[in-house]
């Protein structure tokens, strides 16, 4: 694979993004290889993935190509494509992740422009939220954006401020931020990936680290590992990108 960023499960199924080679690949869960989709030649360095909440529609944050593309879940095939490049209305630089809300919205992190962009399960746009910055509100090339599974709390990897945002869904509105620069205890060096499972922990790719970090629903610190267990025994994590967890 050259580049794999964004990762999606559904109950059979293992999506991932390569954005060097501009597709999608489709896995089974036990990681056999399926097919691949350039979804007609649309993708340009994909990096974000996000499955509609009937899982039909598999939404691709397209890094390079400054856009949205969407495609059909089960056989990869194009289905349409929204944004331009640019800071205005509709559109985007560098969109990196992107989220489901179980109302069918989208949640789009606009990388550079610092920025969370909320889209109508189409595509049309709907508002933003944030600008440069390290404060409340503000982010510095936010990465991937996960949703809590009743769409009340959107969790945000905000990249170089070394941090993990949690905003309200209704607003949005700024709840907590938590972490600072650092290899340590409650530190992250340029984090990429977040994903929370049902039982709510939240699970943070930290990606210069070259860890994976668990923190507790409140996002205090309860643990992080270095290494994995594979067919073949451990292995380390390298600059791990994303998490995900089953749908």
């Amino acid at each position: 694979m050259n580049q794999p960023g964004g990762i999606v499960l559904t109950s059979t199924t293992m999506m991932v993004s390569e954005g060097g080679n501009s597709r999608v690949d489709w896995f089974s869960l036990a990681g056999a290889p399926l097919f691949t989709s350039t979804a007609g030649g649309a993708l340009g360095g994909p990096i974000g993935l996000a499955l509609s909440p009937n899982v039909s529609v598999l939404a691709v944050a397209n890094w390079g190509a400054n856009n949205i593309v969407f495609m059909n879940s089960t056989n990869g095939a194009y289905i349409s494509t929204v944004g331009s490049a640019g800071s205005g209305v509709g559109q985007f630089s560098n969109p990196f992740g992107a989220a489901y809300f179980p109302s069918g919205n989208i949640i789009v992190s606009d990388q550079n422009n610092h920025r969370l962009v909320f889209l109508n399960s189409t595509g049309g746009w709907l508002s933003t939220y944030g600008s440069q910055g390290s404060g409340v509100g503000q982010f510095n090339y936010p990465a991937q954006v996960f949703i809590s599974s009743n769409g009340s709390l959107i969790y945000v990897v905000d990249e170089t401020n070394n941090r993990i945002v949690v905003l309200s869904a209704v607003g949005p509105q700024w709840l907590t931020a938590v972490g600072t620069s650092g290899a340590g205890v409650g530190q992250f060096n340029g984090p990429y990936g977040v994903a929370v499972p049902a039982i709510g922990v939240v699970v943070v790719a930290d990606y210069y680290n070259n860890r994976v970090v668990y923190l507790a629903s409140d996002l205090t610190w309860l643990s992080n590992s270095t290494t994995f267990m594979t067919s073949n025994g451990t292995s380390s994590y390298h600059e791990p990108t994303n998490v995900a967890v089953l749908c």
